[in-house]
Protein backbone atom coordinates (compact mmCIF):
# COMPACT_ATOMS: atom_id res chain seq x y z
CA UNK A 1 0.00 0.00 0.00
CA UNK A 2 1.24 3.47 -0.87
CA UNK A 3 1.86 5.61 2.22
CA UNK A 4 0.70 9.20 2.66
CA UNK A 5 3.03 11.70 4.30
CA UNK A 6 1.92 15.06 5.69
CA UNK A 7 3.36 18.02 7.52
CA UNK A 8 1.61 18.50 10.86
CA UNK A 9 0.40 21.58 12.71
CA UNK A 10 1.31 22.59 16.28
CA UNK A 11 -1.74 20.64 17.46
CA UNK A 12 -0.46 17.51 15.73
CA UNK A 13 -3.07 17.62 12.96
CA UNK A 14 -2.00 16.52 9.51
CA UNK A 15 -2.30 19.45 7.11
CA UNK A 16 -4.40 18.74 3.99
CA UNK A 17 -2.49 21.37 2.02
CA UNK A 18 0.81 19.67 2.84
CA UNK A 19 0.21 16.01 1.98
CA UNK A 20 2.05 13.83 -0.54
CA UNK A 21 1.97 10.14 -1.34
CA UNK A 22 5.33 8.41 -0.95
CA UNK A 23 5.89 8.42 -4.73
CA UNK A 24 5.37 12.20 -5.07
CA UNK A 25 7.31 12.78 -1.83
CA UNK A 26 10.31 11.07 -3.44
CA UNK A 27 10.38 13.87 -6.04
CA UNK A 28 12.51 16.73 -4.59
CA UNK A 29 10.61 19.36 -6.59
CA UNK A 30 7.21 18.25 -5.27
CA UNK A 31 8.54 18.04 -1.73
CA UNK A 32 10.15 21.50 -1.92
CA UNK A 33 6.96 23.09 -3.31
CA UNK A 34 4.86 21.66 -0.48
CA UNK A 35 7.41 22.65 2.18
CA UNK A 36 7.45 26.19 0.78
CA UNK A 37 3.65 26.32 0.95
CA UNK A 38 3.69 24.91 4.50
CA UNK A 39 6.19 27.57 5.59
CA UNK A 40 3.47 30.15 4.93
CA UNK A 41 0.95 28.46 7.24
CA UNK A 42 1.11 30.08 10.67
CA UNK A 43 0.56 27.03 12.92
CA UNK A 44 3.15 24.76 11.28
CA UNK A 45 6.28 24.91 13.43
CA UNK A 46 8.56 22.92 11.11
CA UNK A 47 7.60 22.88 7.41
CA UNK A 48 10.08 20.06 6.75
CA UNK A 49 8.77 17.67 9.43
CA UNK A 50 6.92 14.96 7.48
CA UNK A 51 4.80 12.44 9.40
CA UNK A 52 3.13 9.23 8.24
CA UNK A 53 -0.55 10.02 7.61
CA UNK A 54 -1.53 6.74 5.96
CA UNK A 55 -5.11 5.80 6.79
CA UNK A 56 -6.32 9.38 7.33
CA UNK A 57 -9.38 9.39 5.04
CA UNK A 58 -9.51 13.20 5.01
CA UNK A 59 -6.16 13.44 3.19
CA UNK A 60 -5.06 12.95 -0.39
CA UNK A 61 -1.81 13.63 -2.20
CA UNK A 62 -1.99 17.19 -3.54
CA UNK A 63 0.01 16.22 -6.63
CA UNK A 64 -1.56 12.98 -7.89
CA UNK A 65 -4.71 12.67 -5.74
CA UNK A 66 -3.83 9.31 -4.20
CA UNK A 67 -5.74 7.59 -2.58
CA UNK A 68 -8.82 9.40 -3.85
CA UNK A 69 -8.21 7.79 -7.21
CA UNK A 70 -10.26 5.01 -8.73
CA UNK A 71 -9.13 1.63 -9.99
CA UNK A 72 -10.17 1.35 -13.62
CA UNK A 73 -10.74 -2.00 -15.35
CA UNK A 74 -11.66 -2.88 -18.91
CA UNK A 75 -11.89 -6.57 -19.74
CA UNK A 76 -10.96 -7.28 -23.34
CA UNK A 77 -10.77 -4.86 -26.24
CA UNK A 78 -14.57 -4.66 -26.56
CA UNK A 79 -15.29 -4.10 -22.86
CA UNK A 80 -16.42 -0.91 -21.16
CA UNK A 81 -14.30 0.84 -18.55
CA UNK A 82 -15.58 0.15 -15.01
CA UNK A 83 -14.39 2.05 -11.93
CA UNK A 84 -13.83 0.69 -8.43
CA UNK A 85 -13.02 2.34 -5.12
CA UNK A 86 -10.44 -0.30 -4.22
CA UNK A 87 -8.20 -2.90 -5.76
CA UNK A 88 -10.03 -5.59 -3.79
CA UNK A 89 -13.33 -4.60 -5.42
CA UNK A 90 -11.70 -4.69 -8.86
CA UNK A 91 -10.31 -8.18 -8.15
CA UNK A 92 -13.74 -9.42 -7.05
CA UNK A 93 -15.16 -8.12 -10.35
CA UNK A 94 -12.41 -9.80 -12.40
CA UNK A 95 -12.96 -13.09 -10.58
CA UNK A 96 -16.73 -12.86 -11.24
CA UNK A 97 -15.92 -12.46 -14.94
CA UNK A 98 -13.49 -15.40 -14.79
CA UNK A 99 -10.54 -13.36 -16.03
CA UNK A 100 -8.06 -16.02 -14.90
CA UNK A 101 -4.58 -15.84 -13.45
CA UNK A 102 -2.00 -13.24 -14.52
CA UNK A 103 0.38 -14.41 -17.24
CA UNK A 104 2.03 -11.03 -17.84
CA UNK A 105 1.89 -7.26 -17.40
CA UNK A 106 1.13 -4.79 -20.19
CA UNK A 107 3.09 -1.55 -19.78
CA UNK A 108 2.49 0.89 -22.60
CA UNK A 109 2.15 0.52 -26.32
CA UNK A 110 -1.34 -0.92 -26.45
CA UNK A 111 -2.20 0.04 -22.87
CA UNK A 112 -1.62 -0.66 -19.20
CA UNK A 113 -2.85 -3.75 -17.39
CA UNK A 114 -2.55 -7.51 -17.30
CA UNK A 115 -2.67 -10.48 -19.60
CA UNK A 116 -4.31 -13.63 -18.32
CA UNK A 117 -4.86 -17.10 -19.71
CA UNK A 118 -8.25 -15.88 -20.96
CA UNK A 119 -7.38 -12.31 -22.04
CA UNK A 120 -4.14 -11.65 -23.90
CA UNK A 121 -2.67 -9.79 -26.86
CA UNK A 122 -4.93 -6.88 -27.82
CA UNK A 123 -7.70 -8.54 -25.79
CA UNK A 124 -5.96 -7.90 -22.44
CA UNK A 125 -7.38 -6.49 -19.16
CA UNK A 126 -6.77 -2.77 -18.61
CA UNK A 127 -6.00 -2.18 -14.93
CA UNK A 128 -4.74 1.12 -13.51
CA UNK A 129 -5.32 4.00 -11.08
CA UNK A 130 -7.10 6.93 -12.66
CA UNK A 131 -9.22 10.01 -12.15
CA UNK A 132 -13.00 10.26 -12.50
CA UNK A 133 -12.68 10.28 -16.30
CA UNK A 134 -10.54 7.11 -16.51
CA UNK A 135 -7.37 9.06 -17.28
CA UNK A 136 -4.31 7.09 -16.19
CA UNK A 137 -2.67 8.75 -13.18
CA UNK A 138 -0.62 5.85 -11.76
CA UNK A 139 0.42 2.31 -12.52
CA UNK A 140 -0.04 -0.34 -9.86
CA UNK A 141 3.02 -0.48 -7.61
CA UNK A 142 4.94 -3.69 -6.83
CA UNK A 143 2.86 -4.50 -3.75
CA UNK A 144 -0.41 -3.96 -5.62
CA UNK A 145 0.83 -6.16 -8.47
CA UNK A 146 1.50 -8.95 -6.00
CA UNK A 147 -2.01 -8.49 -4.65
CA UNK A 148 -3.40 -8.88 -8.19
CA UNK A 149 -1.28 -11.93 -8.93
CA UNK A 150 -2.34 -13.58 -5.67
CA UNK A 151 -5.98 -12.45 -5.88
CA UNK A 152 -7.01 -13.67 -9.31
CA UNK A 153 -8.39 -17.19 -9.40
CA UNK A 154 -7.33 -19.89 -11.86
CA UNK A 155 -10.06 -20.19 -14.47
CA UNK A 156 -9.98 -21.36 -18.09
CA UNK A 157 -12.81 -20.44 -20.43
Amino acid sequence: MTRLLAIVSEQGTACYEACLCEHCHANPEHRAAVEKKAAGISDIPNPADWQDATGNDALACIVCGHPKLLVWVRVGDMGEYESFDSLDDALDYLNELKAGEVTGWVEGGMGVGIETVNYHGYDFVSLFWGDDDANLTAHLDAEERMEVEEGLEEVYI
